[in-house]
Parts: structure tokens; C-alpha cells; sequence
């Protein structure tokens, strides 16, 4: 596996067609002013003496110098050795409701930007854990698989938004059994979901979704994100602020649903919490979810990295010194 230390230098780069169109102007510059010295039989045997050849060659020999500079100064690494990683964990799922009403501002700044800065926070903690990403709306799907890599996964985290799934509506249900076969393990324990959902289940079988849960001995801790009085859900079109309004053109409220949410906890054994309400914390949250069964995880990585860069820089340095041994005179022909 490849890194580079020092990545932002491979705008170094750009030095070498700058030095090729000054090279090119450098000669045409030259070649103007022979033309302009006089007689070209004259001119011809002036230049006689300087070999052509020579010159492009070290020309070229510039250029290479160059371009191995460049690629020693991003300091490329190799990862030499992979090692299996085993630590003690469980498999999480976060579920994160992207429907059109987590666009509502009763929660600042929103209902998805706060519950993504939620779950950002509850990665922050976790030590070993696999953590994975499901984003639902009138359907669902797995937007990042079971990793240890948390960077990763708040990678995927940060392109969540309300227009990821076309198809409206919030599928609790569709989310649970997606979140379900995202787990590797048979095992009916060590594993968990969390769900960030202003609670507006439009499909009715979130209930269903959670017995096959319970079943399969996943623990579900549910996130009520909104408040209970009515808001509106704000639009933006053609850069103008508006409302959604129904066919009847009146506005569009929408409040949280906590009923469904408290219904699928205490049916897994799990807890419900309400956003902004004092009872939810990222750290009380992991603490329940710290007192699980923990398993042991194995993940594979490049566990020793050597530089390469002093390879690139001694050839750079190779081309240089060969380039200032190179004449562009021609021998004598003595």
C-alpha cells in the first residue's frame, strides 16, 4: 500500500512544463537572434562548434532531474507487512432518516445536520467498535459497510443528505432490515443499531422490523430528532426560501413521532432519547452501548510504513551531476 508524507508537493509538479515553455522560449529567443546577427553561412559556421544533440540531451536530463525531485519531495511510502488487528468490540449500525421533514429547523441548525454531528461525536468515542451507516428515507440502503475505520466512515457520514434517496418518505421498517443484513455475524449478541428519526413511520412495519431484531438479539437505541409542536418544512428553489405545502397550498408541518421510536427501543432491550430534551448525550449514549457484550474484531492493516522518497531524490541528483558533465561542444576534430 501506498502513502505520500507530504502530499499537498505534488504541486511541485507543475515546475516541469514551466521550465519546458521557458526552455522553448529561451530558444526561440536565440534562434531570433542569429537570424538577426547576419549571414546564415556565417552564422552556420559560428555554430559549428556546438552539438545539438548534446544539448537536447541535457535538456531531457533536466527534466528528469525534476521529475524524480517531485516525487521525492511528496515522500512516498510503502506499507510492507499487513497485520490482522483483534480488538475487543461490538458491530454498531447507525441509521440516519434522511426524508424531506429532517430538513426541519426545530432542531438547529436542522434535524440531519444535527443528527450527523451526533453520530460524528458518537464515532469520536468509539474504542474497537465496527461501526456501518444506513441512510433511509422511503427506502433504505447500506452507505458504509462494517469497519474499524472510523475516517472512513465519517467520510460517508458527511455526503448524507435529504436528496440521497429520491424515493420520499421514512421507512423505519426498511431501515432495520437493511441494518440487519449488514451484520456479518450469526451470533445473537455484540451487536447494536442507533436510530437519529424525527419518527413519522409511513410504511408501518417498523414493529415487524424490530421482533426480527429482537429475534436476532440486536439491540436497538432509537434518537428522537425534533420537538413535538409543528414546524415547517423549509424548501429552496431557484434560490429563493420557501415552504412545502400540500395540494391544497397549505403550508406543511411536521413533529416528532417519539411513539414508534420508544416502541422499537423497549422492544430490543434498548433506550430512546430525545435531542435537545436533556436526556441524550453522545457519552450517555456509548455508555449504554459500552455495557453490551463485547467480542473480539479483527481488521487487517499495513502495520510498518517504509520511506521512499531518498530513492527518487538520489536519482534526481544523478540526473543533475550527469547533466553538468555533459558538454555541448563538439570534440575537435583534431
Amino acid at each position: 500500500m501506498l502513502r505520500f508524507g507530504h502530499p499537498a508537493l505534488w504541486l511541485s509538479f507543475l515546475a516541469i512544463p514551466v521550465l519546458l515553455v521557458l526552455g522553448w522560449l529561451v530558444r526561440r529567443a536565440r534562434e531570433r537572434s542569429l537570424r538577426a546577427f547576419g549571414d546564415p553561412a556565417l552564422v552556420e559556421r559560428l555554430t559549428a562548434s556546438v552539438d545539438h544533440r548534446s544539448r537536447k540531451l541535457k535538456r531531457v536530463f533536466v527534466v528528469a532531474g525534476f521529475f524524480f525531485l517531485s516525487i521525492g519531495l511528496v515522500a512516498p511510502k510503502i506499507g510492507t507487512s499487513l497485520t490482522e488487528v483483534k480488538r475487543q468490540g461490538i458491530n454498531l449500525i447507525l441509521m440516519l432518516d434522511t426524508s424531506l421533514s429532517m430538513k426541519a429547523e426545530d432542531v438547529k441548525p436542522s434535524r440531519l445536520q444535527r443528527a450527523k454531528y451526533e453520530c460524528s461525536q458518537l464515532i469520536n468515542r468509539l474504542r474497537g467498535d465496527r461501526v456501518g451507516l444506513v441512510a433511509f428515507a422511503g427506502v433504505s440502503y447500506l452507505q458504509s459497510p462494517l469497519t474499524l475505520d472510523y475516517s472512513a466512515a465519517k467520510m460517508f457520514l458527511d455526503v448524507i443528505d435529504t436528496d440521497l434517496i429520491p424515493s420520499q418518505g421514512t421507512a423505519i421498517g426498511d431501515a432495520i432490515e437493511t441494518g440487519l443484513k449488514a451484520f456479518e455475524s450469526d451470533e445473537k449478541k455484540h451487536k447494536a443499531m442507533v436510530i437519529f428519526s424525527d419518527g413519522e413511520d409511513h410504511l408501518g412495519k417498523a414493529t415487524q422490523a424490530a421482533r426480527e431484531a429482537a429475534d436476532e438479539g440486536v439491540v436497538i437505541y432509537t434518537v428522537g430528532v425534533g420537538t413535538v409542536a409543528g414546524v415547517p418544512i423549509p424548501l429552496t428553489e431557484n434560490g429563493s426560501q420557501s415552504f412545502k405545502r400540500d395540494r391544497q397550498g397549505r403550508v406543511v408541518t411536521t413533529k416528532l413521532d417519539a411513539g414508534i421510536l420508544q416502541e422499537i427501543a423497549v422492544m430490543t432491550g434498548g433506550k430512546y432519547y430525545q435531542l435537545g430534551a436533556g436526556d441524550y448525550s453522545p457519552e450517555k449514549l456509548y455508555a449504554d452501548i459500552f455495557q453490551l457484550d463485547r467480542t473480539e474484531l479483527s481488521s487487517h492493516q499495513y502495520s510498518r510504513y517504509e520511506e521512499r522518497y531518498q530513492y527518487f531524490i538520489a536519482l534526481a541528483l544523478l540526473f543533475f551531476v550527469v547533466d553538468i558533465f555533459i558538454t555541448d561542444k563538439r570534440k575537435s576534430a583534431n
